[in-house]
Formats: C-alpha cells, sequence, structure tokens
C-alpha cells in the first residue's frame, strides 16, 4: 500500500504544473495557445460568427487542445527535461511557421491550409514559388510577419518570479477544467444531436478546428494513403483519356450540369408522391415539361465513395471482375474530349478517406472550387447556397479557380474568351447528417406535428421533421441552379449518391448500412426552354 502511495506521490510530483510549465516552456505554451486562439478566431470573425457559441467552444477546445499537447510532449520526454524543452520549442517553431502562412493565405488568397494548398505548394517549381510571392506579397504582410516575430522573440525573453508561476499555474488549472467540462458537454451534446454513440468522432471534429490539430491532421492525410490513391487514379484517368483522344462529339449542348445530392432519399420527395410539399419547385418544372424524374433508379451503394467510385465513370459491379474500376474513361475526361471545360464546385471535403473517388475526379477538371474551404469550422453548418456565387462567377467567366490545373489554365482561360461549352460537376451537402445543420431558419417548414402517417414517436417525428426541412432546401438550391442556366442551352442531371432509412427499417435511423430505403434514390433530368 505504502508503495502505492509512493508512486502516486512521484506522479503528482512529477506531473505537476510546475514541472509541467517550468522555465521557459511557459513563455513557449503561452504563444502557441495565443497563435492557435488567435488564428482561429480570426476565421471564425471572418464568418461573422465572433460572438456565438462556436466561438466560446472553440476557445474550449484550443484551451484544451493546446494544454494536452504540452502534457503529451512532457509525457513523452518523461526522463529528459532537455528533450522536452527541445520539442516544446519545436512546436512553437512549427506554429509560428504556420501562423505566417496561414495569414498569407486567408489576406492574399481568401484561402485557408488545406489539401488543394498544399497540393499546389508542393506541385509548385522555386521558379513559380518566387513568382508567386512576388506578386502577392505587399508591405502590410511582411510588416505583420516581422511584428509577428518581434513579438515570439520578446515573449520568450520574459520571466517571472516564482510566486507568479505559482498563480499562473493555477489559473490555468482552473481555465483548463472549465475548458474540459464545455469542451465535453459540447462534444456529448454534437453526439447526441446525431443520434450517434460514437463521441470520437465528435472530438476529432473539435480537435480538428484547432489550427495546429488541422495543420496535422491536412499534412497527414495529403501525404497519407488516401491521396496516393488519389494520385494513383488521377494518373489511370489520364492514361484512359489520352487512349481516346481521337474520338469527337458532334452533337453539344451549351451547358452540362452533373448535380450530386447527398443521403436524399426519394419516398420523402413530393415529387414522387410523398404526402408532405417537400419539392414544390422541382414539381412546378416537372409540370411546365422541363423535368422528367425516374421512379426506378437504385444507388450501388450506400456510402458516398463506394458511389462515386461507379457513378463518375464507366465502371460497374460487372466490369471490376476484369478490371479496376479506375481503369475506365472517367466523366470529367468524357467532357474533355468533346472539348468541354470542366468544373467542379462542391461543399464537401477535397481529400480523405471519403473522397478518394471524387478528389481524383476533381483533380481532373480546368476549375475547382471547394466552397468550405475552411473546414475546420464549416463542414457541420456550411448550407450548400454558398455555392451559388462560385456557380455563377463561373459559368459567367468572371471566377477561375487559383488552384487550376496548371497543364490546363492558360488554353481554358482562352478558350473561355470564345466561350467554350461548360460542364460542370456540383456536390451538395444535401441531406448528410445532422440534418438539423442543413437548412437555415427560414426553411424550419415542417414540425413533428406535421408527421401524421408514420408510426413514429415524438423524438423521431422531430429527427424525420428535420429531415423533411433539408430535402425542402434541397429543393430550393437545385431549382435556383436551374435558374441560374435556364437562359442558355442546358441539360441538368440530378441524383443522390445514396439515400437514408428514417426509422423504415427495422425502426431505426441508418446512414452507410445496406437495405432497400439507404438503396432507393432520386434520378431527375432537367432541361431549359433553349
Amino acid at each position: 500500500m505504502s508503495l502505492v502511495k509512493n508512486i502516486g506521490a512521484f506522479l503528482k510530483d512529477r506531473f505537476s504544473l510546475l514541472s509541467v510549465f517550468g522555465g521557459a516552456v511557459l513563455n513557449a505554451y503561452a504563444l502557441v495557445l495565443a497563435l492557435n486562439l488567435s488564428l482561429g478566431l480570426l476565421l471564425i470573425a471572418r464568418g461573422g460568427e465572433l460572438l456565438s457559441a462556436q466561438a466560446l467552444f472553440f476557445a474550449a477546445s484550443a484551451i484544451c487542445g493546446v494544454t494536452i499537447l504540452f502534457f503529451a510532449l512532457y509525457a513523452l520526454s518523461f526522463y529528459s527535461a532537455r528533450l522536452y524543452k527541445i520539442l516544446a520549442f519545436a512546436l512553437l517553431v512549427i506554429n509560428v511557421v504556420f501562423a505566417i502562412a496561414q495569414i498569407f493565405l486567408i489576406f492574399s488568397l481568401e484561402l485557408t491550409y488545406s489539401h488543394g494548398t498544399l497540393d499546389a505548394l508542393v506541385q509548385t517549381t522555386p521558379k513559380e514559388a518566387f513568382e508567386f510571392a512576388h506578386a502577392f506579397l505587399n508591405l502590410k504582410l511582411i510588416a505583420a510577419f516581422l511584428a509577428l516575430l518581434i513579438f515570439v522573440f520578446a515573449a520568450l525573453r520574459l520571466r517571472v518570479s516564482q510566486r507568479a508561476r505559482m498563480k499562473l499555474c493555477r489559473a490555468i488549472k482552473l481555465i483548463f477544467l472549465l475548458s474540459l467540462l464545455v469542451f465535453i458537454v459540447h462534444a456529448a451534446f454534437k453526439s447526441y444531436v446525431a443520434k450517434s454513440s460514437k463521441m470520437r468522432a465528435s472530438i476529432i471534429i473539435a480537435l480538428n478546428k484547432i489550427p495546429i490539430y488541422n495543420f496535422a491532421f491536412v499534412t497527414k492525410d495529403y501525404f497519407g494513403a488516401d491521396f496516393k490513391s488519389v494520385r494513383e487514379l488521377q494518373a489511370g484517368y489520364q492514361s484512359i483519356y489520352a487512349s481516346h483522344s481521337h474520338k469527337t462529339a458532334p452533337n453539344r449542348i451549351s451547358n452540362i450540369v452533373f448535380i450530386i445530392g447527398e443521403s436524399l432519399q426519394r419516398n420523402f420527395m413530393s415529387l414522387y408522391g410523398y404526402y408532405l410539399p417537400t419539392t414544390p419547385n422541382l414539381q412546378a418544372l416537372e409540370q411546365s415539361g422541363n423535368l422528367i424524374a425516374f421512379s426506378d433508379v437504385v444507388s450501388p451503394g450506400a456510402k458516398t465513395n463506394d458511389v462515386l467510385k461507379y457513378v463518375l465513370n464507366f465502371g460497374n459491379y460487372e466490369s471490376e471482375k476484369q478490371r479496376p474500376w479506375s481503369a475506365n474513361l472517367d466523366i470529367v475526361n468524357l467532357a474533355r474530349l468533346a472539348n468541354y471545360e470542366t468544373f467542379w464546385i462542391s461543399n464537401q471535403e477535397r481529400y480523405g478517406q471519403w473522397a478518394v473517388a471524387s478528389g481524383a475526379s476533381a483533380q481532373m477538371t480546368d476549375h475547382s472550387d471547394f466552397t468550405n474551404q475552411i473546414p475546420v469550422y464549416k463542414y457541420a453548418y456550411s448550407l450548400d447556397e454558398v455555392m451559388l456565387p462560385s456557380i455563377k462567377n463561373f459559368k459567367s467567366g468572371a471566377k477561375r479557380s487559383p488552384l487550376a490545373r496548371k497543364d490546363e489554365s492558360s488554353a481554358a482561360e482562352a478558350d473561355s474568351a470564345q466561350m467554350k461549352d461548360k460542364f460542370f460537376i456540383l456536390h451538395l451537402m444535401g441531406s448528410h447528417p445532422s440534418y438539423e445543420f442543413r437548412y437555415p431558419k427560414s426553411f424550419a417548414k415542417f414540425s413533428a406535428a406535421d408527421i401524421s402517417r408514420e408510426p413514429l414517436d415524438g423524438g423521431q417525428k422531430k429527427e424525420l421533421a428535420h429531415y423533411l426541412n433539408t430535402v425542402a432546401y434541397n429543393d430550393f438550391i437545385v431549382s435556383e441552379i436551374y435558374k441560374i442556366f435556364a437562359d442558355d442551352n442546358t441539360l441538368i442531371v440530378y441524383f443522390s449518391d445514396h439515400a437514408q432509412s428514417l426509422y423504415q427499417y427495422r425502426g431505426k435511423l441508418i446512414h452507410g448500412g445496406i437495405n432497400r430505403f439507404t438503396l432507393e434514390i432520386p434520378l431527375i433530368f432537367m432541361a431549359s426552354d433553349k
């Protein structure tokens, strides 16, 4: 028993805040925390949400994340104070460099650190990098960088007395515990709202909002297996494209728009007979003769990546017995063979384990725009309407992607001046869980009281009402896209990657599982009057 007490006393002394934040490490900790808080709140402020619960939760997450990170470094260097100090200051250097890069991206390019910006950096030659810096760097940014470096060096030279250090450590402990409480409660609430027991996902999303963690996650994803898969798929697609380059398309449509919806089951669309008016705009297009809805279509899978690896090329289950699905001509290169200028506009992630198939195809387009340029803050909350300005600007030629394909961008711009035909792929967030975050308050058209024909309890009816509101909002988004192209010779194809089972199968809410209801999707063709 005394041995246990001795070990406990040793660990308590060894892992006391005074030990963890001894010497100049306290300065490094304060700087790392300040940099992460400042960058994160800057991004939130640019989204107009600085005075919000989101900002409060981010601050709590940052305090927890940075503090735990320093404890982890301390544990790794348990037997070496010198190693701990080296790791702590290495972390500070990484944060300072990342802060400078992030500030440059935000104020010069209206971007943030992401797979796309990292890819552009990796693919850039030293000469291109110099020309790029010369074009975008200015005196204000240089002055800001110098001021940041001076502040860091000055802060590192500050020294505090032992008494003051003890007070600071007590304050750190109190703030950390309060932040941890906020963090856990919010993560648990998010898990509850999502009807999921996987609190781990909520915690990872929260950590991904902290700049230094986001840097680590994005970099790991980029250089990991997922991105290598995207590169391999892209190379395969390019080879298939070259083998078909002699083919042409004599009949042309000015604009072809391919809309990929998300998690939409057709049985909840009034266009397909649902008893509540969830799709009035699409029904109006059907009545005017501009829309045809197919009612016998099923998805090849219940997960986005599993579906798009077949939908975005000419592969299928049968052909995969003879060759990999990626060894087929893809839809983007099909459009390029027909001499269309190609665009990919998405409200979903660019890379990652759920975006291998879509990421490979997006890389092949002449221009791409991932409107969730700040996915760490907006992934759960971005509404699909943020895509509409990009669609309008790309259609008119007023916008060109800063990350356009390097081998095609100049030619694409020249051809655009000659009114080149355009092929758009639009990837919506649609009805992806959590449903209540997929539509604005103005589209809260349905409530539990409206659900009269489904034998559900109050909580289930409330969740279904949220889902129906996403269907109504999706109807609005698709109709707005139609309006953008209505005055031109345009064909629009809309489908959903897969569906959701809303308590229809064994009384459960199912996302990703295989059953009839997760596979019954809409397929809709729309045409302009031109």
